[in-house]
C-alpha cells in the first residue's frame, strides 16, 4: 500500500479559531491562519502539504474571523476531491471544547490528526501514523528541533567552551531532572477518538495538560521526532523571519509544488460555485439564495462603448442605447449587494473593458470597504495610480485577483489581434508596464492579490516565438499564472475555413499538439504556465446548456444598468431576458422577483426566451448548468 493511502480515510483537524494577538496589527484584519507567507495565506500551504501526505478529509473548527477562513477554503478548495467540514466553534472557546463540538464527525475508535493552523511544516506524516499504529497508541506526540534566536553557550565542567548560533537543538536537560531529556512539542499529534473519553471536553480548560498526561501515565502514548520542516509563526518577528529568510521562498514553493500539481486550478472552471445541490434547490425555492458572485460591467458614460474591435468579442453584436447608471446609483447598488451577503464582486466587460469606466475606483472601493473578494477581467491598457493602490492594499481579501487578457507577445501582433487600426501603437508594451506596476506595488505591501494573464491562441498569434516572448515578458512583469486557451465563437459568428482570428476545432487540436510541450516546459513554481482546451475538457458543443441557473449564482449588472441573467446576456439586445432596471428598483427587489411557487413554468419561460434570443453560455455557465442538470435535483419540477 502506498504510504499516502494509509491516511486518506482519516480526518485532519486544523485548529484555526484563535485570535493570534501576539502578531499585533496583522491579526486585526486577518485571522492568524490567513497571514501571508510569500504571497500566499499560511492555510494554503497547510492544506496542500496535508494533501500531499494523503489527507482528503479536513475539519476546520472556526472562531475568530471564521467567515474569512470559510470563504477562503470554499473558494480555493471547494471543488477538490476533499471532504471539508467548516464548524463554527465560537470566538473564545478552549481547544478541548472546540474538539467536543467537532468530535461527532470522527468515527468511534478511529484515529485523527490534530495540528495547529499557525505552523509551516513539511514532514512524513504517514511515517508518524505507522508508528502510532504499531505501538497501538491512543496518542502519538511529535517533537521538533529548534534554533535558539539568542545563541547558545556551551559549557563543560563549569567552563564555557563554545558559543554558537543557528545550530539546531534536539533536546535539553530539565531543571532538577538532569537525568531526563526534554523535547519541544510540535503541536502535531495523532489521537485515537477513544482517548477523548478520558476527559470532560466541555469542561476541560487545558486540553494538552489534562489529556496528554492521562494517556502518558496509562502507557498509551508514543513519541515521534520530526525530521523535516517546522516553523511556528507566533509573533511579527516570526512572520518577518520566514518572509525575509534567504531561500525560504524557494523552499516553500518547492514543498507545496508537488501537491499543487495534483489540484486542478480554478482557471480550469472546476469551481463548484455552490456548496451543496440540495441546499441550492432549497434556497432558490425559498428565495434565500445569495449569489456566489455578482459581475459588474460598467460602461463609459459618453462616446463609443469600446474602441477595440477584437473579432472574438461577444460584445460586437451588442446594442448601446445610451442607458447607464449614474456613478452615485452604482455605488448605492454595490452597497446593497455587499450588505445583502454577496462575498465576491467581479469587474469585467461584455462589450467593453471595466477600466474604461471613468469611476471604476469608486466602485472598487465599495468592495474593499465591505471586505469582498474583488476580481478583475481586463486588458489593463489603462490602470490609474489610485487603482494600483487599491489592488495592492494589504487588507484586500485573499483570493482577490487581477486577470489580464493579453493574446500577444509583440506590439504588432497585439494590434492585429485586437483590431486596432493604428499598426504602430505600442499597447502591448504599455500593458506589460502596467502589470509590472501592480506586481511591484504588491511586493512592497505584501497584498494577497493573484495576478494572472490569459492568452487566447488563434492563427494570428500561434507562432512559438511569439508565445515564448509573451511568457518571458509576462513572467518578468510579475504574473503568477499564464493560461493559454482558445477563443469561443461569438454569438452570430460562423468560423470560415480561412478564418484568421478564431480557430476551428481542427486548428485547436493542431495547436494543442504542437504548442503544449513548448508551453508546459515554461512552467515554474513562481509562475505556473498552462494550456487548456476547455471545450474538450468539459465537452462543450452546444451554444447553451438548459435549463440555466446562472441568474441565481452569478447575475450581472450590464453597462446599461439592468440586472441581467449572466455575464453573456448583459446588453440591451437581451432585454427580454433581463431581470430588471436598477435605475428604478433596488438590487434585491429585482433579484428575488421570480415565481418560486411555479418554478417549472418560470424556468420553461426562461429557456424559451434564451432560444429565441440566441444567447450563448460561457464556459463556467456550461459547466455549472450541466452539473445541476446531471444531479437530477430539479426532476419533477422542471
Amino acid at each position: 500500500m502506498h504510504s499516502t493511502s494509509l491516511i486518506k480515510n482519516h480526518w485532519a483537524i486544523i485548529l484555526c479559531g484563535g485570535r493570534g494577538s501576539r502578531l499585533g496589527s496583522v491579526s486585526e484584519s486577518l485571522p492568524k491562519s490567513l497571514i501571508m507567507i510569500h504571497d500566499k495565506p499560511l492555510l494554503w500551504y497547510t492544506v496542500l502539504i496535508l494533501y500531499k501526505n494523503g489527507f482528503r478529509k479536513f475539519i476546520f473548527p472556526l472562531g475568530y474571523k471564521g467567515e474569512m477562513i470559510e470563504s477562503f477554503i470554499t473558494k480555493e478548495f471547494g471543488e477538490r476531491d476533499f471532504e471539508i467540514r467548516l464548524v463554527d466553534t465560537g470566538l473564545e472557546t478552549p481547544i478541548a471544547n472546540r474538539l467536543h463540538k467537532v468530535s461527532k464527525l470522527i468515527p468511534e475508535e478511529d484515529d485523527f490528526f490534530l495540528l495547529n493552523g499557525d505552523t509551516f511544516f513539511d514532514f512524513n506524516i504517514s511515517e508518524m501514523y505507522q508508528i502510532h499504529k504499531r505501538k497501538h497508541a491512543l496518542l502519538t506526540l511529535s517533537s521538533v528541533e529548534i534554533i535558539s534566536p539568542y545563541g547558545i553557550l556551551v559549557e563543560e565542567d563549569g567552563v564555557i567552551t563554545d558559543f554558537t548560533r543557528n545550530e539546531k537543538i534536539s533536546h535539553f536537560s530539565l531543571n532538577d531532572k538532569q537525568d531526563k531529556r526534554g523535547y519541544v512539542n510540535s503541536g502535531f499529534s495523532w489521537i485515537n477518538k477513544d482517548a477523548l473519553n478520558l476527559v470532560d471536553l466541555e469542561a476541560c480548560e487545558n486540553f494538552e495538560q489534562e489529556l496528554y498526561l492521562k494517556v502518558i501515565k496509562m502507557g498509551k502514548a508514543c513519541h515521534y521526532k520530526i525530521d523535516g520542516n517546522w516553523f511556528a509563526i507566533d509573533t511579527q518577528k516570526d512572520l518577518n523571519f520566514i518572509n525575509l529568510k534567504e531561500g525560504s521562498k524557494r523552499e516553500v514553493g518547492e514543498q507545496a509544488q508537488q501537491a499543487k500539481k495534483n489540484l486542478t486550478t480554478r482557471y480550469s472552471y472546476q469551481t463548484r460555485y455552490y456548496s451543496d445541490v440540495n441546499k441550492l434547490k432549497e434556497s432558490i425555492l425559498n428565495k434565500t439564495i445569495i449569489p456566489h458572485q455578482v459581475e459588474i460591467q460598467p460602461g463609459p458614460l459618453g462616446g463609443e462603448i469600446c474602441w477595440l474591435k477584437c473579432p472574438y468579442c461577444y460584445g460586437l453584436s451588442s446594442e448601446d442605447n445610451g442607458e447607464r447608471l449614474s456613478p452615485e446609483r452604482y455605488v448605492e447598488i454595490l452597497r446593497q449587494i455587499a450588505e445583502g451577503g454577496v462575498k465576491k464582486a467581479i469587474y469585467a466587460g461584455y462589450a467593453t473593458d471595466p477600466l474604461f469606466y471613468e469611476h471604476i475606483e469608486d466602485l472598487v472601493q465599495v468592495s474593499l470597504d465591505y471586505y469582498q473578494i474583488a476580481g478583475f477581467h481586463t486588458k489593463a491598457i489603462t490602470v490609474s495610480d489610485r487603482l494600483v493602490g487599491q489592488l495592492t492594499n494589504p487588507s484586500i481579501v485573499p483570493l482577490s485577483y487581477f486577470s489580464i487578457s493579453v493574446d500577444a507577445g509583440t506590439n504588432e501582433v497585439y494590434n492585429k489581434v485586437h483590431g486596432i487600426p493604428n499598426s504602430k501603437a505600442k499597447l502591448y508594451d504599455g500593458v506589460c508596464k502596467n502589470i509590472s506596476r501592480i506586481s511591484q506595488a504588491r511586493a512592497n505591501t505584501g497584498a494577497p492579490l493573484d495576478i494572472s494573464a490569459t492568452y487566447l491562441i488563434n492563427p494570428l498569434n500561434h507562432e512559438k516565438e511569439e508565445i515564448l516572448k509573451a511568457i518571458h515578458d509576462l513572467r518578468n512583469a510579475g504574473v503568477d499564472l499564464i493560461r493559454f486557451t482558445f477563443p469561443q465563437v461569438p454569438r452570430g459568428y460562423t468560423v470560415q475555413n480561412d478564418e484568421q482570428n478564431i480557430p476551428d476545432r481542427d486548428k485547436v487540436k493542431e495547436y494543442m499538439k504542437n504548442l503544449r510541450p513548448v508551453i508546459e516546459a515554461e512552467s515554474t513554481s513562481q509562475c505556473e504556465v498552462i494550456i487548456l482546451d476547455l471545450d474538450s475538457m468539459h465537452e462543450i458543443q452546444e451554444p447553451r446548456t438548459l435549463p440555466c441557473f446562472a441568474r441565481y449564482i452569478f447575475p450581472c449588472i450590464g453597462f446599461d444598468g439592468w440586472l441581467s441573467h449572466c455575464s453573456e446576456s448583459a446588453a440591451p439586445h437581451f432585454r427580454a431576458l433581463a431581470l430588471g432596471d436598477l435605475n428604478k428598483r433596488d438590487f434585491w427587489d429585482v433579484f428575488y422577483d421570480y415565481d418560486a411557487d411555479n418554478f417549472g413554468n418560470q424556468m420553461d419561460k426562461s429557456c424559451q426566451q434564451m432560444n429565441t434570443l440566441g444567447c450563448k453560455c460561457d464556459r463556467k455557465e456550461h459547466v455549472v448548468n450541466s452539473r445541476i442538470k446531471d444531479s437530477g435535483i430539479f426532476n419533477g419540477i422542471i
